[in-house]
């Protein structure tokens, strides 16, 4: 059975107070009760069972448009980050050592192993100079969807607003599931 660290989970449900009475409504009315429960009781370093995630997802994302939730999911991901016990050593480290997107991005597969268990693995390889492409494999059906693949694409983008650089994350799907990041160099 896949796995996801709660604290993802709660911080999506916290951040759903952000959006208009009417979308919250509609999120609450298609969430199972016994999820949002689960969801706020679970200690944030604890591993709660990905269909909750995906329960709660997909009913955000159903109150959204596409880029709405891309954008949403960035934010949310990046409030998870800077929260984190790692936030004050990734800022030194941006600073100290110029970070790029594909040294943050080659850290993916560790990063992912610290969010997910059991929830298949991903590989990295470098395009360069300035992209990076993923491949997702073993990847659970829940995290397979559309809904579930842009709430990942969604944190992955987080890493250009750390190397404050213009990027976008994109989703190819074929035999499996691939994403191909691509940036432009750094804002002034």
């Amino acid at each position: 059975m896949p796995f996801i660290r709660a604290l993802n989970v709660r911080r999506a449900l916290t951040d759903v107070g952000v959006l208009t009475p009417a979308q919250q409504a509609a999120i609450f009315a298609a969430v199972r009760p016994e999820t949002i429960r689960a969801i706020q009781a679970a200690q944030d370093m604890a591993w709660l069972d990905i269909t909750l995630s995906a329960e709660l997802n997909n009913a955000i994302f159903a109150v959204m448009s596409q880029p709405e939730y891309r954008r949403w999911s960035r934010a949310m991901a990046l409030h998870v980050i800077k929260r984190s016990m790692v936030s004050g050593m990734v800022e030194a480290a941006l600073r100290l050592f110029d970070v790029t997107p594909q040294g943050l991005f080659k850290m993916m597969p560790r990063g992912w192993g610290a969010t997910y268990k059991d929830a298949g693995v991903v590989t990295v390889a470098a395009v360069p100079p300035l992209s990076t492409r993923f491949a997702f494999v073993d990847l659970p059906a829940p995290m397979r969807t559309s809904q579930y693949l842009e709430t990942i694409a969604g944190g992955m983008e987080t890493v250009f607003d750390m190397c404050h650089v213009d990027g976008k994350i994109v989703i190819e799907r074929g035999s499996g599931v691939d994403m191909v990041a691509t940036w432009v160099a750094a804002r002034i």
